[in-house]
């Protein structure tokens, strides 16, 4: 379904101030009648509310539940805005136009795979044209995932007071659970004016310009509406015709929804006189409702720090057992998205199954209640804290791997550089399993750089800049490294021996656990008693084919010991 334009041609010859007074004419004839709109389904609703007070001057159904549509490009405006004024990203980051982005259904920009726009860029294009392309491309950039930027979304969402709106896309394309209300829908409006006056010009957007072509907005009553200066049209065939509109006169603003018109012109229309009513003096109604009250943007701390942990509950050959394995994990915490990660073990596809939207506290204590059972599960903390993200803007690096020799790792970290047309070249000569390596990493970018590198490429990791406290732990003998999960314990004992040969040291302790993997007994090989460098070198010297290595930090083992969530 699109959210296209629906606006019939104006008559050659026709100025636009001629087509304004005409419009205004028609609307002030509407305002004569009764404040309803001929919708005639149960999918209508509709708010106005005083922005200054947050009086609510009007209401019909503004708490039941409706479809949002294309006003769910809002929130993603909300969650760009944001980034941007938390330095995780800039005007011109880089927006990758990946095969997912650009199969969204129109309206579209129809970008081919692999085109870059800036952020700025696809901000206009969604504000505008209502781009779903450019939505799911925004929400890869900034969340890694269209899901998992979704579940931000929402979690933001409630931290601002919307308490009945879910969203699960960054466009507003059909989905029975996204959902929301009139009420939420004006407290999303009214919190963009709040809280970024000055990002908020570019809802009053009528068109912009990209690679020739000229994109107009959607929304009629930025050029037929006195006053208006945004904000979003919206339709599905779930929705009807929905509309948010922020208008000012005489120094007095007005936010209205209008959600489920029959058409756009009945949409617009109804919102007009609503609107004029409300400027012009008391709606005939007999409900106004509690008013709104912002919640303060001291109280609605950022959502993803707080919910940026995941667990990974294993690996498996094909997506439908990693998603099962996903879900199950996910009923048994009781919180988070079950979600899938694709990797490639040279010529092999596996799967990753994980949780994510998770607190610490809920990551550490499935964890810890897998382990009790068994189970195979590791931490996934995220990448950089509230505190470290201004400086996180281009501090972020990824481990490529090592390599026999200095041309081999110049190449593959050449590649990753090229996959996200950003990064500094690193390589390193070290030593690993008696002989003479080169290990491979590039630097100099941004989380969402660095973790696009490292989504198709089951050995790389992402490393956030790094304080003091990561640098003292090196040298002690705290890390551990999970070596995989064996049919039987001989496989397992093998696994440990090999690492302890790379690592040359007799201080490592091996430890072999009897757990269930995929419903069936296993052993999980694990080498304890490292140092964080020996760690890291056991896992850059594991071969490629096999179960990953994984290296786990001493606050992790603390927490698996000690049953702390």
């Amino acid at each position: 379904m699109a959210d296209a334009p629906h606006a019939p041609p104006r008559p050659p010859g026709l100025p636009m101030l001629s087509l304004r007074a005409a419009v205004l004419s028609l609307l002030v004839a509407l305002a004569a009648g009764p404040a309803a709109a001929q919708i005639g389904s149960d999918r209508y609703a509709a708010i106005v509310v005083e922005a200054g007070s947050g009086r609510v001057l009007f209401t019909r159904h503004a708490d039941a539940t409706r479809h949002p549509a294309s006003l769910t490009k809002m929130m993603t405006a909300y969650m760009v805005f944001e980034a941007v004024r938390a330095n995780r990203a800039r005007w011109s980051t880089p927006v990758v136009m990946s095969a997912h982005a650009a199969a969204r259904p129109p309206s579209k920009l129809g970008l081919p795979a692999g085109s870059r726009i800036t952020l700025e860029q696809a901000l206009l294009a969604i504000i505008t044209r209502s781009a779903n392309d450019a939505a799911a491309a925004i929400a890869e950039t900034l969340g890694g995932t269209e899901d998992n930027f979704a579940r931000l979304m929402t979690l933001r969402a409630r931290q601002l007071g919307m308490r009945d709106t879910v969203f699960r896309n960054a466009s507003g394309l059909p989905d029975a659970a996204q959902i929301t209300t009139a009420r939420d829908m004006a407290t999303l409006g009214l919190r963009l004016l709040a809280d970024f006056p000055a990002e908020y010009r570019y809802f009053a957007t009528e068109s912009f310009s990209l690679r020739g072509r000229v994109h107009r907005n959607h929304n009629r009553l930025l050029a037929g509406y006195d006053g208006a200066d945004g904000i979003k049209t919206g339709y599905i065939r779930a929705s009807g015709f929905n509309l948010v509109t922020s208008a000012m006169r005489d120094g007095r603003r007005l936010v209205g929804v209008v959600l489920g018109g029959a058409s756009a012109t009945e949409r617009d229309q109804h919102m007009a006189d609503l609107l004029d009513q409300a400027f012009g003096g008391p709606i005939r109604t007999a409900s106004a409702g509690p008013p709104i009250r912002l919640v303060s943007r001291a109280a609605a701390a950022p959502a993803a720090p707080a919910r940026g942990w995941a667990v990974q509950v294993g690996a498996f050959r094909d997506r439908g057992g990693a998603l099962a394995a996903a879900r199950t994990a996910a009923r048994r915490i009781g919180a988070g998205a079950a979600t899938v990660e694709q990797a490639r073990l040279r010529a092999r596809t596996v799967w990753r199954a994980q949780v994510t939207g998770l607190s610490e506290a809920q990551a550490r204590k499935a964890c810890t209640d897998r382990q009790r059972r068994r189970q195979d599960c590791a931490t996934i903390a995220p990448a950089a804290g509230a505190r470290q993200a201004a400086a996180a803007t281009r501090g972020w690096a990824v481990r490529l791997g090592s390599y026999r020799d200095r041309g081999g790792a110049v190449a593959a970290a050449r590649i990753a550089a090229r996959k996200v047309g950003s990064g500094t070249v690193q390589v390193e000569r070290t030593a690993a399993g008696g002989r003479t390596v080169w290990a491979a990493r590039l630097a100099a970018l941004t989380e969402a750089q660095a973790r696009r590198v490292c989504a198709s490429r089951p050995h790389c990791a992402p490393i956030s800049p790094a304080g003091g406290a990561t640098r003292l732990a090196a040298v002690s003998r705290d890390w551990a490294v999970r070596l995989g999960v064996y049919r039987d314990r001989a496989g397992a004992l093998a696994a440990v021996k090999r690492a302890n040969a790379v690592i040359a040291s007799s201080a490592p302790a091996a430890k072999v656990t009897r757990v269930r993997f995929a419903g069936r007994p296993a052993w999980r090989a694990e080498l304890e008693n490292l140092t964080r460098a020996e760690a890291r070198n056991a896992c850059n010297a594991w071969p490629t084919r096999g179960p990953d290595c994984v290296t786990v930090s001493p606050t992790e083992l603390a927490a698996g010991a000690s049953g702390q969530g």
